[in-house]
């Protein structure tokens, strides 16, 4: 697990608890440049967001990072994530509860097959949010059609 804040030490106690510390790592903080370098060595990726008013209609930039390294998402069923995963597609969609999300993890681990299948369609599914994309489909074309408008 990648990243520091309040929740570190609980989330270590937890996996002391559940007898799980020696298969979790906790990277602690992680300078950002150096994140995909981590992500490469990963093969799914979690965009866990908490299905609550004030994170429901917040698009998760970890999610479309992920998706741009190429990797299959697992995430939480918000608008936000809505905005980038295609359930079974791109990722998988799931609500928010230790339930749903295990069980989504352990199906996608259990199944190297859709894995390969949703990293296949991971990268294209959000070329669109690439800036060199957004310039050459979008800024370059507005600015054409202002130094039309004013000749």
């Amino acid at each position: 697990m990648i990243g520091d804040g309040s929740a570190l030490e609980e989330l270590k106690r937890q996996a002391r608890d559940l007898n799980l510390a020696s298969r979790v790592v906790f990277t602690g903080y992680i300078p950002y440049s150096d994140i995909p370098a981590y992500l490469s060595i990963t093969t799914i990726a979690l965009a866990f967001v908490v299905m609550d008013p004030r994170f429901q209609h917040q698009p998760p930039t970890k999610t479309i990072e992920y998706l741009a390294q190429g990797l299959p998402v697992i995430a939480t069923n918000t608008t936000g994530n809505r905005m980038f995963i295609q359930d079974k597609v791109n990722g998988l969609l799931c609500g928010d509860s230790y339930e749903d999300y295990g069980h989504a993890m352990l199906s996608l681990l259990h199944n190297p097959g859709q894995q390969v299948c949703l990293a296949a369609c991971a990268r294209d599914s959000v070329s669109g949010f690439d800036w060199r994309n957004i310039v050459r489909m979008r800024v370059i074309p507005l600015y054409e059609d202002i130094l039309r408008e004013k000749r």
